[in-house]
This record gives structure tokens, sequence and C-alpha cells, in this order.
């Protein structure tokens, strides 16, 4: 974005300047944004004081401004730098007095960056790209939606030159500003937004017979109170329990005086007891600690009649499992509970009482990304050295196809991946062959030259169908039939999911609130001749 020169009289003012002049009034003022944009402000005669972000990383540091303290904040060009963006604008927004105006100005998508994902061809730091759409519901995630009113939105194109090509510099304005107002919270604030105000279910339902005489008629009850005894799996990682604390925590505020039980592995377990969450916990190792570490433990119908038996004996009103991906499902089976929960579909895991299913295509419904180091492929020229494949001379006598490099026989799920190949010649510039094949290379899946070039990282995109078990990812010798001197430092792969903004820790809070709101009104099946619950 580029601050727009301002002069003295108000019908010469830019429609930037004329908002910004019209909304940021007051004798409390202050500016969010990074260095070189005081003069904008002030040229416009707006008396603001400045906080300035890194000029570097664009990080923002805290205001330190009491709440209800000021008349305008206006947040200028930063908002797309910041992870948290919803605590940035919650901080902003509580800084205002009661009729406050929160100023937000951001770069268009489609005027400044013309792309349609990032990065960003001209702000290395910009996060995320932005429309009108996106903007308002990013204000819309992190306020109250009772405490404010949209008392602006404009997208600035004023003076843009439309004919200049996406990859040369925006000249004329490319912002979208959106103008908040606070208002003060009406008394039924409160009660307007608690889902558990008012009447719950009770009672009985009953659901119509078919046209078949002999079709028993099936009602549904609720269950007296909320569950007692909830088990919670979390079998992960240490990176990945972690995140599972905010959806952890939200269980126990939602069922406050239920016995909870954690089950996790056992390098998370002192961890686990240090939240406090749980009435207990308890240690399994579904997998190993170290996930580079090649298993021992038993296979997976193995696993589970092993689970079965480490909770024998105990039963459960609800039993959640809080791992994304789908190894883990099947132990539910293994638990004594009234209900169960966790994420997939009710055709795909038809125990499922509560099924989250994935909010996008790929089978784990989240993004992956993880490195695969080069001992775990195998070197046909060179040498592994730490961890690296050093082919440190030439090498002559080399035909086109001739294998170099191969491996790593991993498993990759459903979805779109990216297979980054990092590889760097130690002299020249040269061309190597690539094909990525399973099924001991009978079924090739892709193919096609590896550049190998100083800087830079070849990337192979792959759109599998269906999970593949084994991949295999073979560097060879090129058309040139030469081979250069070259480091191999492995493979970064990724998988991109549907809605890159959805990670795993909110997909958990997401599993977690669904369960707390089914939990309300719980139910069970009867026979109406017996009584008895319909299993």
């Amino acid at each position: 974005m580029h601050p727009t020169d301002a002069t003295d009289g108000e019908e010469e003012l830019s429609r930037r300047g004329a908002m910004l002049r019209a909304y940021l009034a007051g004798d409390r003022v202050v500016m969010v944004g990074p260095p070189g944009y005081r003069r904008e402000l002030a040229d416009l005669g707006v008396n603001a004081a400045v906080v300035e972000c890194d000029a570097e990383t664009r990080q923002v540091p805290s205001l330190g401004l009491p709440p209800g303290s000021q008349d305008a904040v206006f947040a200028n060009d930063v908002l797309a730098c910041i992870g948290d963006y919803r605590a940035a604008i919650a901080e902003w927004f509580g800084t205002l007095k009661v009729g406050g105006r929160l100023v937000i100005a951001v770069p268009h998508q489609f005027l400044f960056e013309r792309k349609l994902f990032p990065p960003s061809r001209w702000e290395t730091q910009h996060r995320r790209f932005y429309t009108t759409s996106l903007l308002l519901t990013e204000i819309e995630e992190a306020l109250d939606p009772l405490s404010y009113r949209v008392r602006d939105l404009t997208e600035d194109d004023e003076d843009f030159d439309y004919s200049a090509p996406p990859d040369q510099s925006p000249t004329g304005s490319c912002d979208i500003i959106v103008v908040l107002e606070r208002m003060a919270r009406p008394p039924y604030a409160d009660a307007l937004l608690d889902e558990r105000s008012g009447d719950r279910a009770t009672g009985r339902f009953v659901r119509v017979p078919g046209p078949a005489a002999s079709e028993p008629v099936v009602a549904i009850e609720t269950t007296a109170g909320p569950p007692q005894r909830i088990l919670v799996l979390k079998l992960d990682h240490r990176g990945d329990f972690i995140m599972g604390r905010p959806a952890m925590e939200l269980l126990r505020r939602e069922f406050p005086s239920s016995h909870l039980t954690l089950v996790c592995g056992p390098w998370n377990r002192a961890d686990a007891e240090q939240l406090g969450l749980f009435n207990e916990v308890i240690g399994f190792a579904f997998f190993p600690e170290v996930a580079s570490h090649v298993s021992d433990l038993a296979k997976e119908e193995e696993r589970v009649i092993l689970f079965a038996r480490h909770m024998a004996g105990r039963s459960y009103d609800l039993a959640i499992d809080l791992r994304v991906d789908q190894d883990t499902r099947l132990l539910l089976t293994a638990v004594d509970a009234t209900q169960r929960a966790g994420f997939g579909t009710a055709e795909r895991f038809p125990f499922l009482d509560i099924a989250l299913p994935f909010i996008n295509p790929t089978v784990s419904g989240r993004a992956e990304q993880r490195l695969i180091m080069p001992d775990r492929f195998t070197a046909m020229a060179g040498r592994h050295e730490g961890f690296a494949i050093v082919n440190p001379d030439d090498l002559p006598g080399k035909t086109h196809g001739d294998r170099l490099i191969y491996g790593p026989y991993a498993d990759f799920e459903a979805g779109d991946w990216t297979l980054e190949i990092i590889i760097e010649p130690l002299a020249s510039d040269f061309d190597l062959t690539y094909d990525v094949c399973w099924d001991v290379g009978s079924n090739v899946i892709g193919a096609g030259i590896l550049p190998v070039r100083r800087g830079v990282r070849p990337r192979i995109a792959l759109h599998l169908e269906e999970a593949l078990k084994g991949v295999e990812i073979r560097v060879s010798v090129g058309p040139s039939n030469r081979v250069r001197p070259y480091r191999f430092l492995g493979c970064r792969v990724g998988k991109r999911g549907a809605f890159p903004a959805l990670h795993q820790q909110e997909m958990l809070v997401l599993l977690a609130s669904l369960v707390a709101h089914r939990m309300r009104f719980p139910y069970q099946t009867v026979d109406t001749a017996t009584r008895l619950p319909v299993s």
C-alpha cells in the first residue's frame, strides 16, 4: 500500500484521506502500523500516537492501553502480517470508548497482491490475502457481534492503474478500509448469545411407523443429566498433544462435575497431570515416542485388543477420540461406552454416535507437512555424510535413466500433495530426472525433469485419489548423461487441504464444542414394547 498525499482543502482530499479525517477524530487516537505513515496522518490534521511494528518482521507490540480509553484506533497495513489476527483485532477494539472507531486498512488481494495464493509479490511479511468478505469474516470471528456496528466499508481503487500487469508494482490506491464503531451492549446480549438459555428438551419423541405393519415403534428418550464418566483419547506425539489443550480445557468447562479420564502416550502423562483437567490419566503407547523411529509395536488389530485389555472393567457414558488422524479411531470400539465421538463419517465409522466430518477432502481433514531425511533413502552414487547424501565428483560413464537415489517407501493418504526435493549443486548446475511410483515401481504416478540449481527446490505436485503405501521417489541421470557434484538433503512433503486456514487446534475445539452441544440433549433409542434401549 502507498500513503496518499493530502492537501489542505477538504474538497481535494482523496477518498482514503476523507475517511481517515472523518473517523480518526478525538483527543486520544492511536495508529498501529509500519514506519513511514506518520506523515499521512499529520497531513490530514490527525493528532495520533503511533505504535510502530517491526520493520522486518511486522511484529506488533501490545498497545498497553487501558480498556475503553481511546477515541479511535487506526490499524494500517498490519493485519495481514499477524498470525493471531483474532487477538489483535480484539485488543485494538477493546481499547475503544463506547462510540469510538476502529479503522482497519488492508491491501486488496486483487489490487495489491494480484495473486490467488501467498506468498505476496511485494510484501514477504503478508501471511494472508484479503477480500472484503474475508476481512469481515475475521472481524466476526474476533468480536462480540452485539458490541459493534460497521459504519463504513470501501474498496479504495482511486487512481489505480488497471492496465499494469500483475508482475509490475501496483500504483494508486489498493486498499480495503473498514470502520467499526463500538456500541454499548444491549441488556439482552448475554441471554441472546447463550445457547443454553431457555428450556431444555425433555420427554419423549416418537418416530412414526413406516408402511410395514411389522415395523416396531421406536421412541427417543432424553437421558437424565450430563455424562458422569467421560473418557478422552489423545494418543499423540508431544506437539499434537499440546495442540489439544484448548479442546481439553473446553471439555472440562462444559462438564465441570463429570469424572474425566485421559488416555495419552506415557511420555505425555506428566504434562497431562500438571494440566489439572483430569481426574485420572492413563498411559498407553499406541505409537513409539519418537515419530521417526521404526515401531516395533503390534499391528493395528492387535493394538486394539491390547487396549481393550488395558481398559477392561471400566465403563463410560461418553468416549471421545481427540486425534485428527484416523489410525486410533478403532480404539473406541474397545471401550465400554454409551456414546462415542470422533472425526470421520458415520458411514466409515458406524460406531460413532457423534461424528464430525472432515472439512476438506483429504482423508485426515488437516494439512500436513513433514521432512523425510536422507537416511530413509538409498544412495546408488555418492555416500551418506551425516544428514545428507553427497556426491563430491563428476560421474562419468553414466547414461540416461541410471538410478542415483531411491526411497523412502513412505505412506501417503488421499489428497493433494507437494513433494519438495532438497538437492543442490556443489559446482555447476545440471539436470536429473525423477519418477514417483509405488508397488515396487510397477505403478508410476509422476515423472519429469529434476533441475539441480543453487537456491532452487523443485516441487512435484501429486493428486492421490486413494491412500498409497510404500511410495518410492527415484532420482536418476538426466537426458544429458551428465552428473555433477551434488548434495541431497531429503524431501519435504506437504498435504494441502481445501481450507488451509483451519488448523488442527481449531478442528479439535470444533469436535469438543460439537460434543458439548450434543450432550446437552443426550438421548437413547428405546423399544416401546420392551422399554429397553435399542443397541
